[in-house]
Order: structure tokens, then C-alpha cells, then sequence
């Protein structure tokens, strides 16, 4: 029996159409779908955003402070397409700094140090200038965020970046400017030195370690009170790890994303 030769090639044809579009229909089963939901918060004259993406089950939340460090936002969401989690980035203009008007009178501060006292009045001094009515607004906020937004957290992990020659594990090491605020510090010969973990429980230290991924550990009794939340969280138990890495290290900051999902499971 002949076999005719045009017809073979169309069935080819066919079967490998069919074949791609079931791939890429599982494909797109496999992909959470991430909910949006904004909420805001109002700082003197000023509005604040908080946007929140949310992918099935939120056992663990992720949070930038910083809406300048970009980089982080995209390497979260898009893990979060592959895993369970939620996201929490604050929204001020792509800038840093968060300002507010009280008056006529301008204030600033890092959203970072605002969870202690100390950290409060330290950066409103910074930044711009300290007042006893602009200290309780920021005070609000801060509890705003621990009190409502981050209060239902497992574990809370910050996401950050940082430039070259900046800011690194390198600044914790002996000699380093942040050098007593660590009580453990491992580099790894085949990583990035902007591209490390800081935890506050000797347990992930451990763990993060074990992966081959730079990793300090806070100490929780003598860290720098600058009002930053890994201060905070260390002086009440709270779980808490910081994923920091360079800005544009997109892949990278990914990958860590999924080892530390796979080190809490």
C-alpha cells in the first residue's frame, strides 16, 4: 500500500500543534494568578500606597520598603507566580524617602527606620527636621504597617537592594561599619558579596548557610537601634530574614526568593 507523502507531513504538522498548545495551556495552569488589591495611608497632607499582590495561600510575607529598589518587586512577582506568598511594596513616587507636609513645614524620613523611638527622631533629623506632631504621624504609620498590614505574617522578609561598591555582607565583617551587629557571618567564595541574607534566628542562619548563599545573623541584644525593622522584629521574636540583593541582579534575587521558600518548608 502506497502512502502518500503530503499527507504524512500534514498529520506531523497537526500532532505538534496539538502538542504545543496543551503545553502551553499547562503551562499557563501552572501560573498562580496574583491579586492586586491598593490600600492607602494618609501622612500629614500626603497619601501613601500600599500595593499588595497575592498569590493562594499567604504563609509567608514579602515586603519592600524602598520604591526605588525595583529590582526586588520584579523578582518577588515573579516568583510568586510559581508559588504561594504575598507582596506588600509601599508606593511613593519611585523616591526612597517618604515626605509629608504638616503646615507649611516639610518632612522626610526612611521608611525603614521608623519602628523604634530612636529610629524615628534619628531620621526625621536626617532627612529634614524632628517635631514632637510629625514624630507621632510616622509613629502611626509605623504601626500601621506591623500592626495591620504585617500582622498575620509567619515570617516576614524584607526585600531589598543595593549598588556596587555600597552596601554588602562585607559591611558586617570585622573592620566592616556595621561589624557589631552580627554575631555570624558567612561568605561564600562563589557569590556576590551585594547579594546575601540577614536573618535574625540562628536556625534559617544555619539553614541559608547549608544552601551556599552569603548569610549574617543579627545580634538580636547588641544591634544598632536605627529603627529598622529587623531591629524591630529581633526585640519581639518575630521571624524575620532580609533578602538583599544588587540592583539589576533580577535572576539572582530570584533564586534566593526560592531557596528560602524551600529552607521554611
Amino acid at each position: 500500500m502506497k502512502i502518500n507523502l503530503s499527507f504524512i507531513m500534514v498529520l506531523t504538522l497537526v500532532f505538534f500543534l496539538l502538542f504545543s498548545c496543551s503545553n502551553k495551556t499547562n503551562e499557563k495552569f501552572n501560573e498562580n494568578y496574583l491579586e492586586e488589591i491598593s490600600t492607602s495611608f494618609k501622612l500629614g497632607d500626603s497619601i501613601v500606597v500600599f500595593k499588595t499582590y497575592i498569590s493562594g495561600t499567604q504563609n509567608i510575607i514579602y515586603f519592600n520598603l524602598h520604591d526605588d529598589e525595583n529590582t526586588s518587586v520584579e523578582a518577588a512577582k515573579h516568583v510568586l507566580n510559581k508559588i504561594n506568598g504575598k507582596l506588600i511594596e509601599i508606593q511613593a513616587s519611585g523616591e526612597r524617602l517618604i515626605s509629608f507636609n504638616i503646615d507649611t513645614t516639610v518632612y522626610k524620613f526612611d521608611p525603614n527606620r521608623i519602628f523604634t523611638a530612636l529610629g524615628r527622631e534619628a531620621t526625621l533629623k536626617r532627612y529634614s527636621q524632628f517635631s514632637q506632631e510629625a514624630d507621632s504621624i510616622v509613629n502611626s504609620f509605623a504601626d500601621y504597617i506591623t500592626d495591620s498590614l504585617l500582622k498575620e505574617a509567619i515570617i516576614i522578609v524584607t526585600l531589598h537592594n543595593n549598588t556596587e561598591n555600597n552596601y554588602s555582607i562585607l559591611s558586617y565583617v570585622q573592620g566592616g561599619e556595621y561589624e557589631t551587629d552580627a554575631t555570624a557571618v558567612y561568605i561564600d567564595k562563589n557569590q556576590d558579596t551585594d547579594d546575601f541574607f540577614y536573618v535574625t534566628e540562628e536556625d534559617y542562619y544555619n539553614k541559608i548557610k547549608q544552601k551556599g548563599f552569603n548569610v549574617l545573623l543579627q545580634d538580636n541584644s547588641k544591634v544598632t537601634d536605627d529603627g529598622s525593622l529587623s531591629v524591630y522584629c529581633g526585640s519581639k521574636g518575630v521571624k524575620y530574614i532580609n533578602i538583599e540583593a544588587q540592583k539589576g541582579h533580577l535572576k539572582q534575587q530570584e533564586k534566593m526568593i526560592m531557596t528560602l521558600q524551600s529552607v521554611i518548608n
